[in-house]
């Protein structure tokens, strides 16, 4: 392995010594195990992946840090099939977390301690096809439970625990373009950049691999990564998980899985009709609304227009603007 690569990410991000060294041993625990195999990193494939996860759970060795420093060792030699692949999983039992905390904040710690119990979660580390049945049996449950509206709003939450700095670039633009109209074009402009420097330097963006195909779909339509404002709504398009195989595709079921998001939905798409509820999809408006109520600094209402789990091949929002900020 290139130890040092691995080694300076951790000083630049001043992880400390420790870390570094508990790292490490991480990575080289996962190049011993397949040594015998004779395969080297760029060789492991998912199948592969997955059956050494699955035996660092049966010998109780494997922990959170231990598979993000796997994703960050992959996201570093760019291999990004495991990278992505790691990405897809790792936060997983976090977002069900967040989920039984909002459940238990909007319908009390009642409900939340009864589905927690009823309910068993995938480990951490277990494989992508675990999770759909799982969340499909939470949405059903809480639809029993809670009127239609409750459960909305239940999943219109930001499960993910994204901080509003993350959206400070966006906040700042707006702070120096007030002009809504304006301000949505610019940050289109400021996206597709940022898409442009990933794809010149080979990078991944988030789990997206950039291609100049990629640049050009976004390029063409504004509500992809910012806006278009009609009246007192602002539109927006998720681009789809996996772009560049979403913009080759001609498979109805795969276009569709390629255009999902979600971890815990996602590879019930791959059945054709997915086990998952569409309402689940509210916790996707709830992402756009957590941008739009950091940009304004107060709440702004959601509405799903079309999602992947009800038959689209897109998610698509309206974004309500507050009073205050709407355009004379």
């Amino acid at each position: 392995m290139e130890e040092k690569l691995l080694r300076d990410l951790y000083k630049d991000r001043n992880l400390g010594k420790e870390a570094a060294d508990k790292a490490v041993a991480s990575c080289l625990d996962f190049e011993n195990y397949f040594l015998p195999l004779g395969k080297i990193w760029k060789d492991v494939s998912l199948k592969e992946l997955e059956g050494y996860l699955e035996n660092q759970k049966r010998e109780k060795r494997l922990t959170l840090d231990g598979l993000l420093t796997l994703g960050r060792y992959c996201y570093l030699i760019k291999n990004n099939d495991l990278y992505t692949y790691i990405l897809r999983i790792v936060w997983n039992p976090e977002l069900y977390e967040n989920l039984y905390k909002r459940i238990t904040l909007l319908a009390g710690k009642d409900l939340s301690d009864v589905l927690q119990k009823k309910i068993t979660l995938p480990d951490l580390g277990s494989p992508p096809a675990s999770y759909p049945p799982v969340t499909a049996e939470i949405v059903e449950a809480l639809q029993e439970a809670l009127p239609l509206e409750d459960c909305k709003k239940i999943l219109t939450g930001n499960l993910h625990g994204i901080p509003a700095s993350s959206f400070k670039e966006m906040v700042d633009l707006f702070r120096s373009e007030p002009d809504l109209d304006i301000f949505l074009q610019k940050n289109h402009k400021r996206a597709i950049k940022i898409l442009e420097e990933h794809f010149q330097e080979d990078k991944v963006w988030f789990e997206q691999i950039i291609t100049e195909r990629v640049i050009q779909y976004v390029r063409e339509n504004q509500e992809i990564l910012s806006g278009v404002r009609e009246g007192n709504s602002i539109y927006v398009t998720k681009i789809p998980y996996d772009p560049d195989r979403f913009l080759t595709e001609t498979d109805p079921v795969k276009k569709r899985y390629y255009a999902c998001h979600c971890p815990l939905a996602r590879e019930s798409l791959l059945k054709g009709v997915s086990e998952v509820p569409p309402i689940w999809c509210h916790c996707s408006a709830g992402f756009e609304k957590l941008i739009f109520d950091t940009l304004f600094g107060e709440p702004a209402e959601v509405t799903v227009l079309e999602t992947v789990l009800s038959g689209s091949y897109r998610c698509r929002f309206a974004v309500e603007i507050p009073g205050k900020w709407v355009p004379a």
